[in-house]
């Protein structure tokens, strides 16, 4: 990308929107970038419509007040009312299937979970809740309200839906006899024995921090509860500097009840010429495990490549997350173990990076680590779900990140399809090049895009910003959330030590 000074041009990024048709818009972010008040970083990227993917529904939240209702029925027996945050539905006596509709809107339900949808509240007795796709006529399963005392509580399986991506509705199909059920609640919880504690882990970028001051930092991280430590190591020329006070603190560390697992990571080293480089640097590694003792001993490698960091990666995508892979398969047998993969929350949406990537290092992977980096525990659910499932599905640990470091304000402009606009995409051989005018033009080769919105996204929306107090909160409740998943191992803090 390079800022241009010829009339009128701000700014020329070379991209490729996401693959398959036209966009139907396109989104354009700003930001000065992660640590720095530099010239703004502009990017662009194809935009899908919001209505083209259904939201996730959260687990361990209140559903009901979410959903709209309707009845059902051809004999029109049904009345259905909201009472505050509760929902009556009262039946007359009738021989036709009747009932309610809770309808989420475009929203589905998570998946692979160990968890069941709950619906409480009180009435009588021959009422049956249902989960079916949105729009679809039949109950794909149902459970019968179970009563104790006035109350009453139906459950229904995660099992029924743990393979849809389809939007989903909520039924409650009415007895033939007159009744009436008053809902309280309706949400998804974990099942009981899933919530045991797991451990917390920590970025150390900085390989000083354990070199200088051993004693220091493992004592600040006991303090914080972390069980592992992600830590960068000092390697030059295919070898490991200072490996006798690696396992002196890989010893002193685990003393204290904490792994030590190295770090590595760069978006070069899906390159040629990088990826020597980081395999001569798993091999420094490797003989580094192969000559101490047990309690000396990392406990696992993570990689942090970010590939999609590169600016081939928008106009060579498929090449790119396939040399990834590649990338992750060569270090796994330089290293002769399973690495720890760190990958963004969305590359499991994607159905190329699934079948370039994921598919292909499923069994070179030990654990996956998600960048989930939000600070609202729904949000960071909703983000980590997609890989959360995958881990479950493949037997794969996977851990969450949080971010509490500095995160920089952006700024995203969505631009859509117009005969006049701002925005030119015009094709320079195998790339898309797409050209920011500072005022709107007509009849310019290429696409042509208005701009339609402008949402300002601040850096507290990726990040605490330091304030670690409320992020400990927030990773509490975030903990519950995602141990309805079997494949969740823990949160991680990216940023904790480096304030």
């Amino acid at each position: 990308m390079a800022a241009l000074d010829s009339n009128g041009i701000r700014r020329l990024a070379v991209a490729r929107p996401e693959p398959g048709p036209s966009p139907k818009g396109l989104g354009l972010i700003e930001t000065k970038g992660r640590h720095s008040s530099t010239e703004p970083e502009l990017r662009v990227t194809g935009l899908e419509t919001e209505s083209s993917k259904p939201s996730v529904l959260p687990v361990g939240s209140a559903l009901l007040p979410r959903l709209t209702s309707r009845p059902f029925g051809r004999e029109e027996r049904v009345e259905v009312q909201r009472r505050g945050e509760e929902l009556e539905i009262s039946c007359r006596a009738g021989d036709s299937p009747a009932g309610a509709v809770l309808d989420p809107g475009e929203a589905r339900l998570p998946r692979a979970l160990a968890a069941d949808l709950v619906a409480q509240g009180w009435g009588n007795d021959g009422f049956r809740f249902s989960v079916v796709p949105k729009g679809a006529d039949a109950p794909r399963d149902s459970g019968a309200f179970e009563s104790a005392g006035s109350a009453v509580t139906a459950v229904v399986s995660a099992k029924i839906w743990e393979e849809s991506d389809d939007a989903v509705q909520f039924v409650v199909v009415c007895p033939a006899h007159a009744a009436t059920l008053t809902l309280s609640s309706v949400s998804i919880e974990r099942r009981p024995g899933n919530g045991a504690p797991v451990p917390q882990s920590a970025w150390i970028w900085e390989a000083t921090r354990w070199v200088e001051n051993p004693d220091h930092l493992v004592e600040d991280a006991a303090a914080h509860r972390i069980g592992t430590l992600f830590m960068a190591l000092p390697i030059e020329n295919g070898q490991l500097l200072q490996p006798d006070r690696l396992a002196r603190f890989v010893r002193r560390a685990g003393a204290r009840g904490i792994s030590v697992v190295a770090v590595e990571g760069d978006p070069a080293m899906v390159l040629e010429d990088g990826r020597k480089v980081a395999i001569a640097r798993a091999e420094a590694i490797a003989r580094y495990q192969q000559g101490v003792s047990a309690e000396d001993r990392l406990a696992g490698v993570q990689y942090d490549i970010e590939p999609y960091l590169l600016p081939s990666f928008q106009s060579e995508r498929e090449r790119v997350l396939a040399a990834w892979a590649d990338t992750v398969i060569a270090l796994e047998r330089a290293l002769g173990e399973r690495i720890d993969l760190v990958l963004p929350f969305w590359i499991a949406d994607r159905p190329d990076a699934r079948r370039l990537l994921l598919d292909r290092v499923e069994s070179h992977v030990g654990r996956i680590t998600i960048m989930a980096y939000r600070t609202q525990s729904e949000a960071v659910t909703s983000a980590a779900e997609p890989l959360l499932a995958w881990g479950s599905e493949h037997n794969i640990p996977v851990t969450v990140g949080l971010e509490v470091g500095f995160v920089a304000d952006e700024i995203h402009h969505y631009y859509v399809p117009a005969a006049q606009g701002e925005l030119h995409l015009v094709e320079i051989g195998d790339v898309t090049a797409a050209i920011l005018l500072e005022g709107a033009h007509e009849g310019l080769p290429g696409r042509t895009f208005r701009l339609d919105r402008t949402i300002a996204v601040p850096g507290s929306r990726i990040s605490f910003l330091g304030d670690v107090s409320r992020m400990l909160q927030v990773a509490d409740e975030t903990e519950r959330r995602l141990s309805a998943w079997s494949a969740f191992s823990g949160l991680a803090f990216h940023g904790l030590f480096e304030r």
